[in-house]
């Protein structure tokens, strides 16, 4: 339901779970130059605030809410940049305390209205204990080869910083921020940002909305619109090889794929990826890695919202162009239907598992719940399982027929 102008509240009312989850996001478009505030906010909204004004106090008032879970995220969602306060407590019901879930909201509300900051600006010794930190989870990233080679092909993949940059930013975007900027651009996101509140358990739904009701935002303009990451195909294929200091060598690659999830041909797609290199009895782990011992692992994934689609192979570097050629070859196959029933119908079985598996979480659920109001013409859920079922050998040849190499990266991995 609506509270206000770009101010939303979902509410997913059920017994299916013992906890009680609330995700306040704050959406507005992914640039580059907002992303390190972003991040940096998350560090300090789950440090302290004035109303618990250190680390320990903090951690106390959550062991007083019965052990309830807080933590503070960044992500990219399309072209949206998402920072959600996430907070999941124990159903009161069960611990005699049937105001523990409205505890809870005060305890957000304290969070986003109450920092800890004087003069204009953050409390610096926490800003800069946090500052340190985060560059160093960064810099840790870079160390993680698969991580750092990840982030590299997508930088050769796409065009655009706000695409390929971590929904952290990097370390100079990091750098150029102080206590007093970052509570600057905190104002300007309690006032502009679109906000979605989604709830998920079993709540009096009506207290609920006069709770967050309650919540004193500003009155402005904060409607963003959501949309997929699309750069559009290119006609080359870009290439960056770099040699680093690594144990085995890793070759990405990353195709375009030209199909939105609000497509029926969305199943098909998934069924396609399941064949291709997202399964056990995949193309790529099965002839790539387990019967021509050519690769650590070998695997694909689809992130639809940006129409990427990724290969990655752990591999010796003696063997990349032999193993690109491999890989390209097992999408070839599956272009030309060389695929039995049998791996289509496991392909499929497995699909819907995965989907029933994610009717349990309480966490799968609220972001499939938040998808769904993002793009309304999406295939309602009781009717994915029988998608699944609908999708053929022609269907999957023709997806795989649409998508192309856009880049390819490798990492060398030397000795020294």
């Amino acid at each position: 339901m609506k509270l206000d102008s770009g101010i939303n509240l979902n509410i997913l009312n059920t017994k299916q779970f013992k906890t009680i989850q609330i995700i306040i996001r704050f959406e507005t478009k992914t640039e580059e130059e907002i992303l390190a505030k972003r991040a940096l906010l998350t560090c300090l909204f789950e440090k302290n605030n004035r109303d618990y004004p250190n680390n320990q106090s903090f951690e106390e008032k959550l062991d007083a809410l019965y052990g309830a879970k807080f933590s503070a995220t960044v992500e990219k969602k399309g072209e949206l940049h998402c920072l959600s306060l996430n907070l999941r407590l124990i159903n009161g019901r069960f611990v005699n305390a049937p105001d523990l879930v409205y505890e809870g909201i005060n305890f957000l509300r304290s969070i986003i209205f109450a920092p800890n900051t004087n003069n204009n600006q953050f409390d610096e010794a926490t800003f800069y204990l946090e500052k340190k930190n985060l560059i160093q989870f960064v810099e840790s990233n870079i160390e993680d080869n698969s991580y750092y080679a990840k982030q590299q092909l997508k930088k050769t993949f796409f065009r655009q910083s706000k695409h390929y940059l971590p929904s952290y930013g990097n370390r100079e975007l990091i750098e150029k921020e102080d206590a007093a900027s970052i509570y600057q651009y905190y104002q300007e996101m309690l006032k502009n940002d679109q906000i979605e509140i989604l709830v998920c358990g079993e709540v009096n739904s009506a207290k609920i909305i006069a709770a967050f009701s309650e919540f004193p935002f500003e009155k402005g303009s904060r409607l963003q619109t959501f949309a997929l990451v699309d750069e559009g195909k290119q006609n080359i294929v870009r290439e960056k090889f770099e040699p680093k200091k690594a144990a085995q060598s890793i070759l990405n690659l990353g195709y375009y794929v030209p199909i939105n999830i609000i497509d029926q041909e969305y199943f098909a797609l998934q069924t396609f990826n399941g064949l291709f290199g997202g399964f056990a009895h995949s193309k790529l782990f099965q002839n790539i890695r387990e019967k021509k011992s050519l690769a650590y692992y070998a695997d694909s994934s689809i992130d639809i919202l940006q129409h990427f689609l990724f290969v990655e192979a752990g591999i010796e570097g003696s063997n990349r162009n032999l193993v690109l050629k491999l890989i390209n070859q097992q999408l070839k196959e599956i272009q030309l239907g060389h695929f039995s029933e049998q791996e289509l119908q496991q392909t499929t079985l497995l699909l819907k598992n995965i989907f029933q598996q994610g009717l349990d979480s309480q966490r799968v659920l609220i972001e499939r719940s938040y998808l769904s109001l993002k793009l309304p013409y999406l295939l309602p859920e009781n009717q994915w399982l029988a998608a699944f079922e609908k999708v053929n050998r022609e269907d999957v040849i023709r997806i795989a027929r649409q998508i192309e190499l856009q880049a390819v990266y490798f990492l060398e991995g030397i000795n020294n």
